[in-house]
């Protein structure tokens, strides 16, 4: 009885000190039946007059062994001596692992937490609690010092993170299992967890024994310890990598963030690893699987020649391009070639021709495009005083084919250095470094490759006037407000 009250005492004051959950909550248990989960409902279900709070239990049937329909049957008999309400989801484990292309484990874990969300909504829940306790939070130490981590994985597993709470990360496996037979309450035991063929029991079963063992029998006690000074810390720093991170942002959206290589160059080398871990996981809306082998790789680049790039998790890309580095999704806009996403506007000589060489048209990106067409020699207008705005360029009329259009920069465009020789955009852009984000945001004027234009500075050898021009193509690029844009 000393030990139930005393695990009792200690599980309210850790929820107190973590501020798991404010009085009126309702709190949903994911119950696997296993000693953790086990203790955790006991628990809850015993304080919860003095938490304040409600209870609904969730288990999980993961379909994998012949015992998973005996661990649903236990819980269930749990919740009806309890009366708590039971919310039971089964899915196929094994099958969504091959279609996702998944381990077993990382299939569980989505399937799990994608049926807790569902049960959530349904019941109106808005807390899910988990059973990890402190042997858990060691094994995740191991295993992300392992696979390689920054300060955010080396802070394990954290007692709130956004609606999941863990109420149990500061028991140990002996507290939980002497409150057990305290309270003389069975639990089933999930032969799985003997399979070392997955890498966390593996770390459970002969790592950490072997450090308790030949080390300290406290090991798995000091790595929780570690690992809550870390997450402490790892917050206090995380202010100051926010304010780095802004300080070097050029750019973001929901698809990229363009930092500014000087910026990073100037920063201390391991808030320089921080900004772009942080940077990495805005884009990709997780730090999950965001190594230190991918930062490092990543700065790489800023240490680099301008045009490397190198590919990250989560379909996304990291590339160099002067004081730019842009780490950006792949499945959005490329860095080099493909269709701007901006549209293209198809104008012909036809259309001129019917509106009396007037015509006023929707650019991409919102801009307004007006052409006129212009008799050379009347009224001063002639090559030699040709208009000197960048958003404003006059061409030979007639050496223009039928069709031109404005687009944004594509792979493969060109223009003419005279009349014989040509320069791709591409080497242009790059001789005048201009970056490859503000590439992708030029607009053109281009009959199929051939840039005629490319705002604001160039045009093409082939569309330029000379003293036998007889009739000019004025195009006057506008921000869509009715001024020439910057």
């Amino acid at each position: 009885m000393d030990e139930e009250r005393k695990m009792e005492r200690e599980f309210v004051a850790f929820w107190q000190k973590e501020s798991l959950a404010p009085p009126q909550s309702h709190v949903l248990a994911a119950v696997s039946g296993g000693a953790d989960s086990v203790c955790l409902l006991r628990l809850l279900n015993a304080l919860k007059d003095e938490l304040g709070i409600r209870i609904s239990v969730f288990h999980f049937n993961h379909c994998l062994r012949q015992t998973a329909d005996r661990d649903e049957n236990f819980v269930k008999t749990i919740c009806d001596g309890f009366s708590l309400p039971l919310y039971v989801r089964r899915a196929d484990v094994a099958a969504c692992a091959r279609e996702r292309h998944l381990s077993i484990e990382e299939a569980g874990r989505l399937l799990r937490y994608e049926a807790a969300e569902e049960v959530m909504k349904e019941c109106g829940a808005g807390l899910l609690a988990t059973a990890h306790q402190q042997m858990d939070q060691a094994e995740t130490l191991l295993f992300a010092l392992c696979r390689g981590t920054g300060l955010d994985g080396m802070g394990g597993i954290r007692p709130k993170r956004g609606s999941v709470i863990r109420p149990l990360l500061f028991a140990s496996r002996e507290q939980i299992e002497g409150y057990l037979r305290a309270a003389e309450q069975d639990f089933v035991t999930d032969e799985t967890n003997a399979d070392e063929r997955f890498s966390r029991n593996l770390i459970r079963r002969r790592v950490l024994p072997l450090l308790q063992g030949r080390v300290n029998p406290a090991s798995a006690v000091h790595m929780a310890e570690t690992a809550e000074q870390v997450r402490l810390a790892n917050d206090f720093i995380m202010e100051s990598v926010k304010k780095a991170y802004r300080d070097v942002l050029i750019t973001e959206n929901d698809k990229e963030a363009v930092l500014s290589v000087a910026g990073l160059a100037r920063l201390d080398p391991f808030l320089q690893s921080e900004v772009v871990h942080f940077a990495i996981g805005r884009v990709a809306g997780s730090s999950k699987d965001i190594s230190r082998v991918h930062v490092r790789d990543t700065l790489s680049l800023v240490q680099g020649i301008s045009g490397r790039r190198i590919m990250l998790p989560y379909r996304l890309v990291a590339e160099r391009s002067f004081d730019e580095l842009r780490i950006a999704r792949e499945d959005g806009e490329r860095m080099q070639g493909g269709e701007n996403t901006a549209g293209e506007v198809i104008v012909s000589k036809q259309m001129l021709t019917e509106n009396n060489g007037f015509l006023t048209l929707d650019g991409p990106g919102g801009l307004e495009i007006c052409l006129r067409v212009m008799e050379a020699g009347t009224d001063g207008i002639s090559a030699k005083n040709i208009p000197q705005k960048g958003y404003t360029k006059w061409l030979d009329y007639d050496k223009i084919n039928e069709r031109v259009t404005f687009r944004g920069y594509r792979e493969g465009d060109y223009f003419y250095l005279d009349e014989t020789h040509k320069k791709s955009a591409k080497a242009y852009f790059r001789d005048r470094k201009i970056p490859v984000r503000e590439q992708r945001q030029r607009l053109l004027m281009a009959e199929d490759s051939h840039a005629l234009v490319i705002f604001p500075e160039r045009i093409s050898y082939k569309g330029r006037l000379t003293e036998s021009t007889k009739w000019i193509l004025e195009v006057e690029v506008k921000n869509g407000q009715g001024r020439e844009t910057d």
